[in-house]
């Protein structure tokens, strides 16, 4: 099998995708995709919301670094005390694997997510753009289906299970 040959890349800030609004109030935009790296990483912009009703979830797919660029943000990874009041210039580091999730200061935050390896979406935009933020809600479930194509697992909170919310 050839290797991949992977070249030099410049992405003008102009040409940064439309960002997809999620059902819990975030705007996410592709900053370098994943077909411009061969595959080696994608990076994305999150703004992400003042909002509590995030979920949590597990990358199976890819490690990911979290750059707070503005706000603050309080990160929370399965077995470990929460890495909270992150401000601006933190980073955290997320192995594929890894049960994780995310909160928001008043104010929200701005962070740069760099995943490896990186990934094509598939249908993930289109469904976050449809979905409700409420786990019973089909088109919920349907972006739940989609981001397991990417190896992406949206984790159930006690408060869904107790309504009979089953993950996928």
């Amino acid at each position: 099998m050839a290797p991949t040959i992977r070249r030099p890349v410049h992405v003008a800030a102009a040409s940064v995708r439309t960002a997809i609004r999620t059902p819990w109030g975030d705007s996410v935009s592709a900053v370098v995709p994943a077909s411009l790296t061969a595959g080696a990483f994608s990076s994305f912009h999150v703004f992400a919301s003042a909002t509590a009703g995030r979920p949590a979830y597990v990358h199976h797919a890819a490690d990911e670094a979290l750059v707070v660029v503005s706000g603050t943000v309080t990160v929370e990874v399965a077995g470990q005390e929460p890495l909270a009041g992150l401000t601006a210039g933190a980073a955290v580091y997320l192995p594929r694997g890894t049960l994780r999730s995310f909160r928001t200061g008043a104010s929200g935050a701005w962070l740069l997510v760099t995943q490896t390896p990186g990934q094509e979406l598939g249908d993930v935009p289109e469904h976050l753009a449809r979905a409700s933020a409420d786990p019973a809600a089909e088109s919920y479930r349907h972006l739940v289906r989609a981001l397991a194509e990417c190896g992406v697992e949206l984790v159930p909170t006690r408060r869904d299970l107790g309504r009979g919310v089953a993950p996928g």
